[in-house]
């Protein structure tokens, strides 16, 4: 056993640790740093403080940054506006005047989005701003690098200008910051002492020690705090003499920059090379970068309006926050971080076990450490409980012991046997014990002895968890699923089938009402009445499963709540939340649970395994819930844990529409035409801003408010013509709503094309299209049928003309053949022969007729595509290549121009093939906005068109020349023997 002497007393004290006020140690605050080393674009961060608006500005050497908590933003004047440099050097927030500005060559104003300017002022500060301080009366007190050196500027709301100088009392010594205490005093702070002062007055500069003053604030007993340059210390004023409170840090010297006094009273004292420090209740406490913070330069100072205190470094911006929940470890006196089972006894005491450190027991604020040489089996503990007497209970990694007067007894088995790996114990109010071994399985104990227990139909291998309800009943739960409920010898099994939830059974717990709890590995499940209902994510309960259970069953709660561990924190469900009618059960699609998550934001950091430990959490007796991490652990002060009260200011902080951004100050108002419309929105809550939810509502298109999460913009897309009002709402990270939220009214013009007269034109153009169209409907059916009727009438020519002559000439033949068969024989046979030729012609004629009066190559193709079929058929066979190529946009040409240049095509092709030997033949079609051009080209023999017109044998190209003309289109030829042909018809118009 060993004892630990009291130096963490105030820490783990029921009285003071977990009251999240300022009785928390420095240390334990949480801790947020945002600098350039991290990622973030924010240099050496010389003032900040958070304006009426909730934003955090901050002030760098390269101008005024602003902070919402989430984003940093390089603030710039609107145009006309200037600061008087970007070397931001004070910043002061008023509620009534915006945001004063200091910088390294005069002073500015930021007050409603505009920034004002004072250039008198800025003449009179000659260069630089000394130091500035607002008075209760809205007032700028503030001295520059003026060649005057002893003289004081007062810059009124009206923007004139006061200066007093000796004659109006100031003291001679050269003013080096300006303070008014809590009566509204003035005080000046000098390089040679400490004067009050009211103007018209001279100043009562007090009797004390030579001191150079470099920063000045009152304490929660309305006693001066003086940081002296000389000394390089910080002393306090009381009784009208100078006390060193330095000394409480062993006289180290340190030069006290920045100094504050929060709404605790407590005084923060930023310091240029020592850090933090926390003056409370005459007790100096002492944070680093040794501890967490950024740097040990120290800037500025200020405490946002949620009680966040913001630390201005070399390096960049720190934030302090409350944590919701404490760590307890080595460093408070733990024998180790890795806390695996914890226990709530009898009187106040809290057992810890840990991860080879052994048992930790905490009374009173004392911490004693129980190892091996204590009587445990191990110094891995893993599981704890008490019997009906009071008796503790310890499973190790290495067996069963309990605590008796100050040492362990180990227990073993009936045949003298130690246990092994005892993960879970359960006690019941007779003194009875059940545990459970991983190797060796279920046992109980009585008489200080170890007996398996078996009974008929109950499963013993596989089990997760114990736990005695009040009655005496047993409760099992398993690897697998599942819990058995054993009352003497008698063994009921509860399964999925009867609505338990699913998967391992991680915690079994009985609340004051008598209802059996069971954290399973897809939620949480209760058994009321002689029913199971089960609560999964579906109701919202975070993903993994429920790892323990315990009551909240404080008096000033009537209904009281359940606090769950699960993978993602610590929840707190009401049970007024699982006690409503239309809990779940057969009901999957149930109402979600309404319940708070504390997490690794709050200061927990859960253990990332837990299996087969028990148990996870428990409540003392003072009411405060004890969790095991692997940080120590953790407590949660149920009855002293503060919520965020303050509803978070929201604004709307840019508009973009096809990405140009809108001035959302305009006086004018925001009206705008185009397609995207980007709206981003933002709310103030420094505390945990990552935590803050959002709804929207766009008036005139959404009909009820919409949920945006943690989303901080929104997209429309194509709004109509009309105006809208947008309005955003917010909540903190405690729910605390913000229902006014913050609106953008704004309003969409119609284009013309979207105004009543131009749909009215639209209307009749479109009449008149309609008639047009129909129109040219009638018209090119006219026309087809006219281009039908002359091909009609054209064939009708050609089978007078060609078929008609053939057959008239066969009919002659075979009549002179008649006449010859007996009187001339061998004439007749001739006569027979030339008979059939002529036949053979006459309907090779009538064949190629026949196939012009259809064109089924056009009816489900284009030309094209036409073009290159028949091209396939002519050239099948024979060693011909032929290629075409298309040039433009194909597009649908009047059908009798489409026909003729098709045929033409055909017949050039075929001419080619047929009469030409060519081995290759190359086409052309190019579409233009105002013509199509057809060339066929081959390699053949060529031909001399005089002397083809001579022999009348090349009908075919009178027959291309005709359809050219029939369709108004040129046509051309280009040949001579030897060199082979090319044709090009041109046929202008539009498709």
């Amino acid at each position: 056993m060993r004892l630990i002497p009291l130096i963490t007393l105030l820490i783990i004290s029921g009285k003071s640790l977990f009251s999240l006020d300022p009785a928390l140690a420095v240390s334990q605050y949480l801790r947020t740093s945002w600098t350039q080393e991290e990622g973030v674009d924010v240099p050496a961060v010389q003032a900040v403080a958070q304006g009426p608006d909730g934003y955090l500005w901050l002030g760098t050497s390269a101008g005024l940054i602003r902070f919402d908590g989430m984003r940093f933003f390089h603030w710039e004047p609107r145009a006309g506006e200037k600061l008087p440099s970007n070397d931001i050097r004070f910043l002061i927030a008023s509620p009534e005047q915006g945001l004063w500005i200091g910088t390294a060559l005069g002073v500015s104003r930021l007050f409603g989005g505009g920034l004002i300017g004072y250039p008198a002022a800025d003449r009179w500060l000659g260069g630089s701003v000394v130091t500035m301080m607002e008075d209760h009366l809205g007032r700028l007190w503030m001295r520059g690098q003026h060649p005057g050196r002893g003289s004081v500027g007062l810059l009124l709301p009206d923007g004139s200008l006061q200066v007093f100088g000796q004659a109006d009392g100031l003291p001679a010594g050269g003013v080096r910051t300006i303070f008014e205490d809590r009566v509204h005093n003035l005080w000046l702070g000098t390089s040679s002492g400490l004067c009050r002062w009211a103007p018209g007055s001279p100043a009562a500069c007090l009797g004390i020690a030579r001191v150079s003053v470099f920063s000045l604030v009152e304490n929660g007993d309305g006693e001066l705090l003086i940081g002296d340059e000389i000394s390089k210390s910080m002393l306090r004023l009381s009784n009208g003499k100078l006390e060193a409170i330095i000394a409480l840090l062993g006289n180290a010297s340190l030069t006290p920059k920045a100094m504050i006094r929060d709404h605790d009273g407590n005084v923060w004292i930023g310091t240029y090379g020592q850090g933090l420090l926390r003056l409370r209740a005459g007790r100096l406490e002492r944070f680093t970068r040794r501890n967490g913070l950024s740097s040990d330069l120290i800037n500025a100072l200020t405490e946002d309006r949620e009680g966040n205190l913001w630390v201005a470094t070399a390096r960049g911006i720190d934030r302090l926050r409350d944590p919701k929940v404490v760590h307890l470890g080595t460093v408070d006196g733990l024998s180790s971080d890795v806390v695996t089972t914890v226990y709530a006894a009898d009187q106040g005491a809290v057992w810890i076990g840990t991860s080879g450190g052994g048992l930790n027991r905490v009374v009173d604020g004392r911490i004693t450490q129980f190892l091996m040489d204590s009587g445990l089996p191990s110094n891995t503990v893993i599981s704890l409980s008490a019997d009906g007497g009071g008796r503790l209970w310890a499973g190790t990694g290495a067996g069963l012991a309990y605590f008796s007067g100050s040492r362990f007894i180990q227990v073993r088995s009936a045949g003298g046997q130690p246990l092994e790996r005892v993960f879970a114990i359960s006690g019941n109010k007779t003194g009875a014990i059940a545990l459970a071994d991983a190797k060796q399985g279920l046992f109980t104990v009585r008489n200080g002895v170890a007996r398996p227990l078996s009974i008929p139909g109950l499963q013993t291998e596989g089990i997760y968890q114990l736990q005695f309800d009040r009655d005496g009943v047993l409760w099992i739960g398993y690897y697998k699923g599942g819990i058995a409920a054993l009352a003497g010898t008698a063994a009921r099994v509860y399964t999925v089938h009867d609505g338990l939830g699913e998967g391992p059974v991680r915690a079994i717990y009985q609340d004051r009402a008598g209802a059996i709890w069971a954290g399973t590995g897809t939620g949480l499940s209760r058994f009321r009445n002689g029913t199971w209902t089960a609560w999964t994510t579906r109701n919202g309960l975070p993903e993994g499963g429920v790892h323990g259970i315990i009551e909240d069953d404080r008096e000033d709660d009537r209904q009281g709540a359940l606090w769950l561990v699960t993978a993602s924190g610590l929840v707190r469900v009401p049970l007024a939340e699982l006690n409503k009618p239309n809990a779940p059960g057969p009901n999957p699609a149930a109402k979600p649970l309404s319940f708070r998550l504390f997490g690794r934001n709050d200061g927990l950091r859960l253990a990332s395994s837990g299996n087969m430990l028990n148990p996870r959490v428990m409540k003392s007796d003072d009411g405060r819930i004890w969790l095991c991490t692997e940080d120590g652990v953790a407590i949660v002060d149920p009855v002293r844990m503060r919520s965020n009260p303050v509803p978070p200011p929201v604004a709307i902080e840019q508009v973009v529409v096809d990405g140009k951004k809108l001035d959302v100050n305009s006086p004018s108002g925001i009206a705008f035409q185009g397609r995207q419309l980007e709206i981003s929105y933002t709310a103030l809550s420094l505390m945990a801003p990552e935590r803050i939810r959002f709804k929207y509502r766009l008036d005139g298109l959404d009909r009820d408010w919409i949920d945006a999460g943690t989303q901080r913009s929104v997209d429309y897309v194509n709004l109509p013509p009309r105006p809208y009002r947008f309005q955003v709402i917010a909540c903190n990270n405690d729910g605390v709503w913000n229902t006014r939220g913050a609106v953008l009214v704004f309003r969409v013009p119609p284009h013309f094309y979207q105004t009543t007269w131009f749909i009215a034109f639209c209307i009749a153009l479109a009449a008149s299209a309609v008639w047009g169209a129909h129109q040219l409907r009638v018209r090119g059916v006219v026309s087809r049928f006219q281009l039908i009727a002359q091909e009609r009438a054209r064939l009708t020519r050609e089978l007078h003309d060609s078929l008609l002559q053939g057959f008239a000439g066969v009919v002659y033949q075979l009549e002179a053949v008649a006449h010859q068969l007996d009187t001339a024989p061998e004439a007749g046979k001739q006569r027979l022969g030339r008979a059939i030729d002529l036949a053979d012609q006459a309907l090779l004629e009538a064949r190629r007729t026949i196939l012009s009066m259809r064109l089924p190559a056009l009816e489900h193709s284009t030309l094209p595509e036409a073009l290159s079929a028949i091209a396939a058929r002519l050239t099948e066979g024979t060693p011909v290549v032929f290629r075409l190529d298309v040039k433009g946009r194909v597009r649908q040409l009047p059908y009798d121009a489409q026909a003729n240049v098709y045929l033409i095509g055909r017949e050039a092709i075929a001419n080619s093939v047929n009469h030409a030997r060519a081995s290759r033949i190359l086409a052309a079609l190019a579409y233009s906005e105002k013509e199509l051009r057809l060339t066929v080209q081959d390699d053949g023999s060529g031909f001399d068109p005089q002397e083809a017109i001579a022999r009348q044998d090349h009908w075919g190209m009178a027959g291309m020349r005709e359809r050219a003309k029939t369709i108004g289109a040129s046509f051309a030829l280009d040949t001579s023997p030897g060199r082979g042909t090319k044709i090009e018809v041109v046929f202008r118009g539009k498709g």
